[in-house]
């Protein structure tokens, strides 16, 4: 609802749905002329979906061609769940591990902070909470983005 678009924090699976939402948009209205900001953190999706011959290569023109679209793709590099699933299942290295080979999209390395928690602090719950953690950089992006 605010004046430059819809404000989007997708997290895993859920970055798959909005990418999936943003090329279907492109394909069939002009509804995404703003739009808006997207924080994805550790994206199941394959690691090239945004390059100039990847799946939803519109994602990045979309957020780079308006003056109102800010995007950013957090990735961990010891992410459990996308070293281990995502990769046996789709037999290929997701963003949400080490982000995208070309920086179409700004992207931000949270290795340090996350470890290999996937948002969750069940399998390693000596870590300690996973928000605890990442609190810092939260509050940090959260302010460079306006959310």
């Amino acid at each position: 609802e605010n004046r430059v678009g819809p404000t989007v924090i997708s997290h895993s699976m859920g970055s798959l749905v909005w990418a999936e939402t943003l090329k279907l948009l492109v394909q069939t209205t002009d509804v995404v002329a703003k739009p808006g900001i997207w924080w994805s953190l550790q994206p199941a999706m394959h690691r090239r979906v945004f390059m100039d011959d990847g799946e939803y290569n519109i994602v990045p023109k979309i957020y780079t061609s308006s003056d109102s679209g800010r995007a950013i793709v957090w990735y961990s590099r010891l992410d459990l769940i996308l070293s281990t699933i995502y990769l046996l299942s789709k037999r290929g290295f997701a963003l949400g591990q080490y982000g995208c080979p070309v920086g179409r999209i700004p992207q931000r390395d949270v290795t340090s902070w996350v470890k290999e928690a996937h948002g969750m602090r069940h399998l390693r719950s000596s870590l300690g909470d996973f928000f605890e953690r990442i609190k810092p950089i939260l509050t940090e992006e959260a302010d460079l983005y306006g959310i």
